[in-house]
Protein backbone atom coordinates (compact mmCIF):
# COMPACT_ATOMS: atom_id res chain seq x y z
CA UNK A 1 0.00 0.00 0.00
CA UNK A 2 1.51 3.41 -0.82
CA UNK A 3 2.05 6.21 1.95
CA UNK A 4 -0.39 8.26 0.17
CA UNK A 5 -3.24 7.57 2.22
CA UNK A 6 -2.83 9.99 4.92
CA UNK A 7 -3.35 13.39 3.93
CA UNK A 8 -1.05 14.75 6.70
CA UNK A 9 0.78 17.83 4.45
CA UNK A 10 -0.63 20.16 3.89
CA UNK A 11 1.22 23.18 1.74
CA UNK A 12 1.33 26.44 2.79
CA UNK A 13 1.03 29.46 0.36
CA UNK A 14 3.97 31.95 0.68
CA UNK A 15 2.51 35.76 1.67
CA UNK A 16 3.42 37.98 -1.01
CA UNK A 17 4.46 41.19 0.29
CA UNK A 18 3.67 44.81 -1.42
CA UNK A 19 7.52 46.23 -0.98
CA UNK A 20 9.47 45.09 -3.53
CA UNK A 21 13.02 44.73 -3.59
CA UNK A 22 13.03 45.25 0.49
CA UNK A 23 11.17 42.11 1.23
CA UNK A 24 12.83 40.00 -1.00
CA UNK A 25 16.35 41.24 0.75
CA UNK A 26 14.50 40.38 3.78
CA UNK A 27 13.28 36.97 2.79
CA UNK A 28 17.12 36.12 1.59
CA UNK A 29 18.61 37.34 4.96
CA UNK A 30 15.98 36.51 7.71
CA UNK A 31 15.83 32.59 8.66
CA UNK A 32 12.47 30.94 8.45
CA UNK A 33 10.79 28.77 11.14
CA UNK A 34 9.93 25.60 10.16
CA UNK A 35 6.73 26.11 9.59
CA UNK A 36 6.81 22.21 7.92
CA UNK A 37 8.22 20.43 10.70
CA UNK A 38 5.30 19.28 12.65
CA UNK A 39 3.45 17.34 9.59
CA UNK A 40 7.64 16.15 8.96
CA UNK A 41 7.37 14.47 12.36
CA UNK A 42 4.03 12.72 11.86
CA UNK A 43 5.41 11.52 8.77
CA UNK A 44 8.46 9.86 10.70
CA UNK A 45 6.89 8.95 13.35
CA UNK A 46 4.37 6.64 11.42
CA UNK A 47 7.63 4.20 10.07
CA UNK A 48 8.69 4.30 13.52
CA UNK A 49 8.71 0.39 14.93
CA UNK A 50 8.99 1.73 18.56
CA UNK A 51 5.86 4.09 18.23
CA UNK A 52 3.62 1.38 17.36
CA UNK A 53 1.10 1.14 20.15
CA UNK A 54 2.00 -1.91 22.50
CA UNK A 55 -1.01 -3.26 22.50
CA UNK A 56 -1.35 -3.42 18.58
CA UNK A 57 1.93 -5.13 18.57
CA UNK A 58 0.82 -7.29 21.39
CA UNK A 59 -2.03 -8.51 19.19
CA UNK A 60 -0.56 -8.33 15.72
CA UNK A 61 2.41 -9.98 16.44
CA UNK A 62 1.52 -12.53 18.94
CA UNK A 63 3.61 -11.37 22.03
CA UNK A 64 4.66 -13.05 25.22
CA UNK A 65 3.93 -11.56 28.81
CA UNK A 66 8.38 -11.29 28.82
CA UNK A 67 8.15 -9.37 25.12
CA UNK A 68 5.57 -7.04 26.50
CA UNK A 69 7.71 -6.40 29.66
CA UNK A 70 10.97 -5.83 27.84
CA UNK A 71 9.32 -3.77 25.13
CA UNK A 72 7.23 -1.05 27.07
CA UNK A 73 10.21 0.83 28.79
CA UNK A 74 11.87 1.55 25.06
CA UNK A 75 8.63 2.39 23.81
CA UNK A 76 8.45 4.85 26.61
CA UNK A 77 12.10 6.48 25.45
CA UNK A 78 10.85 6.47 22.39
CA UNK A 79 7.62 8.33 22.85
CA UNK A 80 10.12 10.80 25.36
CA UNK A 81 12.17 11.69 22.35
CA UNK A 82 9.63 12.00 20.05
CA UNK A 83 7.50 14.84 22.67
CA UNK A 84 11.18 16.16 22.90
CA UNK A 85 11.64 16.66 19.16
CA UNK A 86 8.22 18.03 19.20
CA UNK A 87 9.56 20.85 21.61
CA UNK A 88 12.71 21.67 19.85
CA UNK A 89 11.52 22.19 15.98
CA UNK A 90 9.33 24.87 17.28
CA UNK A 91 9.97 28.26 15.95
CA UNK A 92 13.26 26.53 14.76
CA UNK A 93 15.42 27.94 11.60
CA UNK A 94 16.18 25.27 8.86
CA UNK A 95 19.96 24.88 10.02
CA UNK A 96 18.56 23.85 13.65
CA UNK A 97 15.94 21.50 11.94
CA UNK A 98 18.28 19.57 9.78
CA UNK A 99 20.13 19.12 13.27
CA UNK A 100 17.60 18.25 15.10
CA UNK A 101 16.15 15.55 13.06
CA UNK A 102 19.28 13.82 12.13
CA UNK A 103 19.74 13.59 16.17
CA UNK A 104 16.49 12.49 16.31
CA UNK A 105 16.74 9.89 13.65
CA UNK A 106 19.27 8.07 15.22
CA UNK A 107 18.08 7.85 18.29
CA UNK A 108 14.79 6.38 17.00
CA UNK A 109 17.12 4.10 14.63
CA UNK A 110 18.31 2.60 17.88
CA UNK A 111 14.94 2.29 19.67
CA UNK A 112 13.19 0.62 16.58
CA UNK A 113 16.47 -1.94 16.41
CA UNK A 114 16.38 -2.43 20.40
CA UNK A 115 12.34 -3.45 19.88
CA UNK A 116 12.94 -5.92 16.94
CA UNK A 117 15.89 -7.52 18.79
CA UNK A 118 13.15 -8.43 21.32
CA UNK A 119 10.98 -10.09 18.70
CA UNK A 120 11.36 -13.56 16.88
CA UNK A 121 12.75 -13.59 13.19
CA UNK A 122 9.04 -14.64 12.05
CA UNK A 123 7.92 -11.84 14.38
CA UNK A 124 10.12 -9.46 12.61
CA UNK A 125 8.69 -10.77 9.16
CA UNK A 126 5.58 -9.35 10.35
CA UNK A 127 6.50 -5.65 11.20
CA UNK A 128 6.01 -4.29 7.84
CA UNK A 129 2.34 -6.05 7.41
CA UNK A 130 1.58 -4.88 10.46
CA UNK A 131 2.57 -1.25 9.39
CA UNK A 132 0.77 -1.21 6.42
CA UNK A 133 -2.57 -2.48 8.34
CA UNK A 134 -2.00 0.31 11.17
CA UNK A 135 -2.23 2.71 8.29
CA UNK A 136 -4.72 1.29 6.42
CA UNK A 137 -7.29 1.24 9.49
CA UNK A 138 -6.56 4.31 10.82
CA UNK A 139 -7.25 5.96 7.55
CA UNK A 140 -11.13 4.48 7.41
CA UNK A 141 -11.49 4.54 10.98
CA UNK A 142 -11.08 1.60 12.44
CA UNK A 143 -9.55 0.37 15.97
CA UNK A 144 -6.00 -0.79 14.84
CA UNK A 145 -5.53 -2.24 18.27
CA UNK A 146 -7.97 -5.44 17.19
CA UNK A 147 -6.17 -5.49 13.77
CA UNK A 148 -5.59 -9.20 14.16
CA UNK A 149 -8.79 -9.72 16.10
CA UNK A 150 -10.10 -9.33 12.64
CA UNK A 151 -8.80 -11.56 10.53
CA UNK A 152 -9.27 -9.45 7.64
CA UNK A 153 -9.49 -11.18 3.83
CA UNK A 154 -7.02 -9.86 1.20
CA UNK A 155 -10.23 -8.80 -0.53
CA UNK A 156 -11.59 -6.74 2.62
CA UNK A 157 -7.78 -5.29 2.70
CA UNK A 158 -8.49 -4.35 -1.04
CA UNK A 159 -11.68 -2.55 -0.36
CA UNK A 160 -10.84 -0.86 2.48
CA UNK A 161 -7.63 0.38 0.28
CA UNK A 162 -9.87 1.95 -2.25
CA UNK A 163 -11.84 3.60 0.29
CA UNK A 164 -8.80 5.66 2.28
CA UNK A 165 -8.25 5.94 -1.02
CA UNK A 166 -10.90 7.81 -2.06
CA UNK A 167 -11.40 9.92 0.83
CA UNK A 168 -7.91 10.97 0.42
CA UNK A 169 -8.37 12.52 -3.17
CA UNK A 170 -11.70 13.84 -1.86
CA UNK A 171 -9.45 15.78 0.71
CA UNK A 172 -6.58 16.87 -1.70
CA UNK A 173 -9.43 18.33 -4.15
CA UNK A 174 -10.62 20.89 -1.27
CA UNK A 175 -9.01 23.97 -0.29
CA UNK A 176 -7.33 24.59 3.35
CA UNK A 177 -10.77 26.10 4.06
CA UNK A 178 -12.63 23.20 2.97
CA UNK A 179 -10.59 20.75 4.60
CA UNK A 180 -11.53 22.14 7.78
CA UNK A 181 -15.00 21.95 7.33
CA UNK A 182 -15.47 19.12 5.50
CA UNK A 183 -12.37 16.60 6.38
CA UNK A 184 -14.47 15.51 9.76
CA UNK A 185 -17.49 14.61 6.96
CA UNK A 186 -15.62 12.84 4.71
CA UNK A 187 -13.56 10.80 7.55
CA UNK A 188 -17.01 9.95 8.86
CA UNK A 189 -18.23 8.86 5.36
CA UNK A 190 -15.19 6.66 4.92
CA UNK A 191 -15.50 4.94 8.47
CA UNK A 192 -19.52 4.22 7.45
CA UNK A 193 -18.16 2.62 3.99
CA UNK A 194 -15.41 0.79 5.88
CA UNK A 195 -17.57 -1.23 8.51
CA UNK A 196 -19.89 -2.38 5.31
CA UNK A 197 -16.65 -4.03 4.36
CA UNK A 198 -16.66 -6.26 7.34
CA UNK A 199 -19.15 -9.08 8.22
CA UNK A 200 -21.48 -9.30 11.11
CA UNK A 201 -18.68 -11.55 13.38
CA UNK A 202 -16.00 -8.13 12.69
CA UNK A 203 -18.49 -5.14 12.84
CA UNK A 204 -19.65 -6.70 16.18
CA UNK A 205 -15.84 -6.94 17.13
CA UNK A 206 -15.48 -3.91 16.18
CA UNK A 207 -18.44 -1.90 17.77
CA UNK A 208 -17.64 -4.45 21.20
CA UNK A 209 -13.98 -3.00 21.76
CA UNK A 210 -15.38 1.29 20.80
CA UNK A 211 -17.70 0.49 23.58
CA UNK A 212 -15.23 -1.08 25.88
CA UNK A 213 -13.37 2.04 24.88
CA UNK A 214 -15.75 4.96 26.02
CA UNK A 215 -16.17 2.95 29.26
CA UNK A 216 -12.63 2.90 30.29
CA UNK A 217 -12.89 6.70 29.17
CA UNK A 218 -15.39 7.35 31.02
CA UNK A 219 -13.77 5.62 34.22
CA UNK A 220 -10.57 7.81 33.57
CA UNK A 221 -11.86 11.11 32.07
CA UNK A 222 -9.09 13.62 30.61
CA UNK A 223 -7.70 16.13 33.23
CA UNK A 224 -8.72 19.51 32.90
Amino acid sequence: MRRQIPGFMVLVAPVVLGVGGVAHAQEATTPRPARQGQPRVQAMARNQTALIPLEVMKGYLRLTDEQVAKIKPVQEKARALLNDLRTQITGADREKLREVLANYRTSMEQYDKDVEAILTEEQRKKVPDMKRDMQLFNSVGLPPAIIADLNLTEEQKKQLTAIAQEAQNRRSALTPQERREKGREISQEARTKAMEVLNAEQKAKVENFRRRNQERQGENPPAV
